[in-house]
Parts: C-alpha cells; sequence; structure tokens
C-alpha cells in the first residue's frame, strides 16, 4: 500500500498564494499544481479551525462532533470547558487495520486517544497530549525546544524569527519521525500560517515598508521546506506515496464587525449582572472592550508575564452575565447557545 502524506496548512488561502506564485516565490508549490490536481474547497461551519481540523480527520460534520470550538460552554456549572473529543479519526481506523501512523502537530481538544502502539500523535500544544511517553523529551535532545506560544503583538520581530526557525526544525521533526516509524499514513500540521496572516494582514494590504513582505516571507520559507520534503520522501519511497496539501479555511480583509453580544443584550436575548450593568452606565460597551484587549495582549502594561489564555478570557467575558435570565449565551461571536432552563 501506498504511504499517504497530508500536510495541513493553516489558513492557506487562493488570495495569498496565486500572486505569490505569479511572481514566483513558490516554485514547489508551482510543480506540485502542475503535476497534481488542485482548487477550492468548502470548509465548514462554523469556519473555524476547530472543528474543521477535526471534520478532515474523522470524516465527520460538527453538528455530529458536537465540537464547535476548542472550548464549549457548561450551562450548569455556568462556565466553559474544554470540547470533549472521542470519535475514530483516519490514523485509528490505519492502526485497527495493522498499519502505522505518525501524526505531528495536529490541533485538537487534549481528550483525543490513539493506540500509539504503532504510530505517534503531537498535538500543537504540549499539554494536550504527545504519544508514546518519552517523545517529547527524545524530540527535545536531538533537535531541541519545538514549542511556541506566538507573542505577535508584543514581540512582532522576535516572533516571526522564531516562526521561521520553527518552520524549519517542523519539517526536520517530521522527516525524523517518517524515518522512525515508516507509517502508511502520515499528517503533519503548520499552524503559524494562520498566526501569521493575522497580525500581519493589515501590513500586507498596505504595503508597510517593514512589516508588508512578512506573509509572503512565510510562504516562501513553507516552499522551500516542501521542496525539501518532497526530495526525502522521494528518496525513501521513489514515487510510491500519495500527497495531500489542504487547509482548514481561508483569509481576506473584514470591513466591519456585527457586536452580536451589545444586539442580544439591547434585544432582551443577553442579561446582565448588576457589575456589568454598573460598567456599561459608568462607560458603555467600549469598557468591556478595552478590558478584553488589555488582557489578551497588554502584559508589559499591566505588569504580568504573560496575557490571559483563550480560556482566561472566555471565563472573562462569561462572568458578566446574568444566566439565570438570559435567554442565549455567547461563548464567543459565532458560537451561540440556548439555554433551555428559560423554555
Amino acid at each position: 500500500m501506498r504511504p499517504v502524506v497530508v500536510i495541513l496548512l493553516d489558513g492557506a488561502s487562493w488570495n495569498v498564494l496565486i500572486p505569490l506564485l505569479g511572481e514566483g516565490r513558490l516554485p514547489n508549490i508551482r510543480e506540485l499544481m502542475k503535476e497534481g490536481a488542485y482548487g477550492p474547497l468548502r470548509s465548514v461551519l462554523p469556519v473555524n479551525t476547530i472543528p474543521a481540523w477535526l471534520c478532515y480527520a474523522t470524516g465527520k460534520n460538527p453538528g455530529s462532533l458536537r465540537i464547535y470550538d476548542f472550548f464549549t460552554l457548561d450551562l450548569k456549572k455556568k462556565t466553559c470547558r474544554l470540547s470533549s473529543f472521542k470519535e475514530k479519526t483516519i490514523w485509528d481506523y490505519v492502526s485497527e487495520h495493522g498499519m502505522r501512523f505518525c501524526v505531528y502537530k495536529f490541533r485538537a481538544p487534549p481528550t483525543i486517544s490513539a493506540d500509539t502502539r504503532k504510530g505517534c500523535l503531537i498535538l500543537d500544544n504540549p499539554y494536550r497530549g504527545i504519544l508514546p511517553r518519552g517523545l517529547k523529551t527524545e524530540l527535545e535532545a536531538k533537535f531541541g525546544e519545538f514549542y511556541l506560544e506566538p507573542r505577535y503583538a508584543i514581540e512582532r520581530e522576535g516572533t516571526f524569527r522564531d516562526v521561521m526557525k520553527l518552520v524549519d526544525k517542523d519539517f526536520e521533526i517530521m522527516k525524523y519521525l517518517v524515518e522512525k516509524y515508516d507509517p502508511s499514513f502520515a499528517h503533519m500540521g503548520i499552524a503559524y500560517t494562520d498566526g501569521v496572516q493575522h497580525y500581519y494582514w493589515r501590513d500586507m494590504e498596505e504595503r508597510d515598508p517593514i512589516y508588508g513582505d512578512r506573509i509572503a516571507q512565510l510562504w516562501a520559507k513553507i516552499d522551500e521546506c516542501i521542496g525539501s520534503f518532497i526530495d526525502f520522501l522521494e528518496d525513501k519511497y521513489g514515487h510510491d506515496f500519495h500527497l495531500f496539501m489542504i487547509s482548514d479555511h481561508g483569509f481576506m480583509r473584514a470591513d466591519y464587525a456585527f457586536n452580536i453580544g451589545k444586539w442580544l443584550v439591547e434585544k432582551g436575548y443577553l442579561r446582565l449582572n448588576k457589575r456589568a450593568r454598573l460598567l456599561l452606565k459608568i462607560r458603555g460597551y467600549g469598557l468591556i472592550h478595552k478590558l478584553m484587549t488589555l488582557c489578551k495582549y497588554g502584559s508589559r502594561v499591566i505588569g504580568i508575564d504573560r496575557p490571559l489564555t483563550d480560556a482566561g478570557l472566555k471565563r472573562l467575558n462569561l462572568s458578566v452575565i446574568d444566566w439565570d435570565r438570559s435567554f442565549v449565551i455567547p461563548l464567543t461571536g459565532e458560537l451561540l447557545f440556548i439555554n433551555r432552563a428559560l423554555f
């Protein structure tokens, strides 16, 4: 059976790639397009990294998985919790049929399980899971640290340099794992593209003299690494393997945003507690928005070592809600929960 290799590029978007292809900056991706098949794919709803990665891995839609974000609402405890994941994945089926797998930097909740007697599973965060045990120590001894918490908005230059180095390192680690496990199915996830595009998109559009080429530089680096990786696969397998490059969603400019939380409050679907109502009377919705922004990006301003995590931000947001009188409770701008207790 020919090995199957999947490279998942988070946020890969034709409106970014096509101009770079035209400029000749992505020769290896251009060659793949010439020799293979390509085109736009329809993502899932909601169009988010999670659940899109899980839908690819399971073949199920978000409704079947009941996963729409890394976090879900716990109506009983009036807070949010990590989403739970128990469905079988591609590599589970590969393992059940006696074949080996290698999954590197897959974005998923920490409850994901796999029989790593026939392979390895490395999630995109060290706290979410690395199996088998001892593999993280083995890889760090050979390659050094391979996890990074991006801080684009705080350390734009340093973080970008780290990301460029980590792309090289990730591809070298993937080569090592393929040699070690000789898998029938191999997955490699690259999430840096999503973060870099989020934080340098305006710079790209406005052709900023310092940061305007950052997105293009990252894609050129990835293209270079893809070329080297294909050379490695051809040395190992000849042309006897299948390569897929996929993405979870695209990217575009957002000219405006609809404040769903404010609208729900004004319509009476979402009720705020006394503390929140007092803040609104004093400063309006802008104060809460500024508080969120400060907690997420203002670690230097408020004198803490790191910003709040996504979970911390969501819990802060939920702390202003009157749960007993709210018909609709938003976890994010895209994810709304119905309070069944009031119906």
